[in-house]
């Protein structure tokens, strides 16, 4: 009985591991269909979860600025952490924000895998619910 219950401990564990891993790395944002940049999303050494703006897809703003006010203005678009915060629950990030570099605002976020699509779902919300928001699809 304790070779069973460590071994469903150990695939439980495993299956942890890979969702989480699943969510880590380079994925595209677009707009209207077109590339925008690419976002890093990475685990903190707080053991939470952020994503940084690794690059732009237009290279003639390859050094743009986060142009509006607040603790980012001025600082480059590349190399800004956008996500902050995230934790990992039931195969998911959740309770953290995102900043939308174009306009500055931040909202509340959350983010799975699709498994139909294999996109990462990534909600920002203006609620905590992420009732009042909206859903961006990016890909690897």
């Amino acid at each position: 009985m304790k070779k069973f219950l460590s071994l469903l401990l150990i695939v439980f564990m495993a299956q942890v591991a890979m969702a989480q891993s699943n969510l880590t790395g380079k994925w595209h944002t677009f707009k209207k269909g077109k590339p925008q940049s690419t976002v890093e999303v990475y685990k903190g050494s707080d053991g939470l979860y952020y994503g940084k703006i690794v690059a732009l897809a237009d290279p003639a703003r390859k050094n743009a600025t986060f142009e509006h006010d607040g603790p980012d203005k001025g600082k480059k678009l590349v190399g800004l952490v956008i996500i902050k915060k995230m934790k990992f629950e039931d195969g998911a990030l959740v309770g953290g924000t995102i900043t939308d570099p174009e306009n500055g605002k931040t909202y509340y976020a959350s983010m799975k895998i699709n498994e139909k699509t294999k996109q990462l779902d990534l909600r920002g919300s203006i609620d905590k619910k992420g009732i009042l928001g909206r859903t961006e699809h990016w890909s690897r």
